[in-house]
């Protein structure tokens, strides 16, 4: 069960980015290597939640460690009813292997998402998943910078909550993270360039959202992305070429934004990427109908 639970959830995630990225708009492809469809997700997610399985084991300093952290949501989400110590018997948490997840989604949790205590040891918190989607969800407030702290995280999914504020430039420090979903919610701000520097992110999904700025020259670094989902935004500017550099990116769902320009032909010749853009990008006239200003 937590291992599937940990598969039903991903499963959601990218359904809804599914239909989202296909029904948008148009979509233009480099090159087509497989059609976009469930099974190839599905394939994706058994790859990413499988693996060896062990009887669910903490040491003392992990287990004290990790108490402390699940204590701070405790205290800051009190409609999930989380008292005691033992935390594996914690509503909606589960423990496998040597790692803990919490899954929220559904229920009618309520409050704000915690900042990390400065008493810990985040070597030795096991925290592997968070997972507190849902419109049944009121979760307020902002992404807290601290959050950095949980190196150990590898999915985060806040999509259809009521959260708030800008994407922290110290979350790059999540060195475990491997898909952060934060779709329909009302994150505003700029895509902070330090984020290019993450080694494990697989899949980010930042659609409807109040996201502005710019593609940053930065992300064309990112080792591990394979998936970008930020449709109906305020990003602006053209389209960086250099994000063709990026050596695992295989789609990106950029429709509904104010980019101007043309697709950069590294895009086009990128024969394992697929593109959702407004069409106007694709167009022969797309250099003077959706002309970039002028740089000095």
């Amino acid at each position: 069960m937590p291992r599937s639970s940990f598969r039903v959830g991903l499963i959601a995630l990218f359904a809804a980015a599914a239909l989202l990225f296909t029904f948008a708009a148009p979509v233009a492809r480099a090159t087509v290597v497989s059609p976009w469809d469930t099974m190839k997700d599905h394939a994706f997610l058994d790859n990413l939640a499988n693996g060896a399985r062990a009887s669910f084991a903490l040491s003392a300093e992990e287990r004290r460690n990790t108490l402390k952290v699940m204590q701070a949501f405790a205290a800051a989400l009190p409609s999930l009813g989380w008292t005691g110590d033992d935390f594996c018997t914690w509503n909606g948490v589960s423990c496998f292997d040597s790692n803990v997840t919490f899954v929220a989604a559904g229920t009618a949790a309520a409050g704000t998402l915690p900042e990390m205590p400065d008493d810990v040891d985040y070597s030795k918190v096991k925290i592997d998943q968070i997972d507190i989607f849902n419109k049944k969800t009121y979760i307020t407030g902002t992404l807290p910078s601290s959050w950095g702290k949980l190196s150990k995280v590898r999915l985060i999914n806040l999509a259809y909550t009521s959260i708030s504020g800008t994407l922290p430039a110290s979350w790059a420090s999540m060195s475990s993270l491997k898909s952060l979903a934060l779709s329909s919610t009302g994150i505003s701000g700029t895509l902070p360039a330090a984020w290019g520097s993450m080694p494990a992110l697989e899949v980010l999904t930042l659609s409807t959202t109040q996201i502005t700025g710019t593609l940053p020259e930065e992300w064309s670094t990112m080792p591990s992305v394979q998936r970008i989902h930020i449709q109906r935004g305020k990003l602006y500017g053209p389209f960086p070429a250099s994000w063709a550099q990026m050596p695992s990116l295989e789609r990106l769902a950029l429709q509904t934004n104010d980019f101007c320009g043309c697709l950069p032909a590294s895009w086009l010749s990128t024969k394992t990427l697929l593109v959702g853009v407004d069409s106007r990008h694709r167009k022969a006239d797309c250099a003077t109908a959706s002309p970039c200003p002028e740089t000095t």
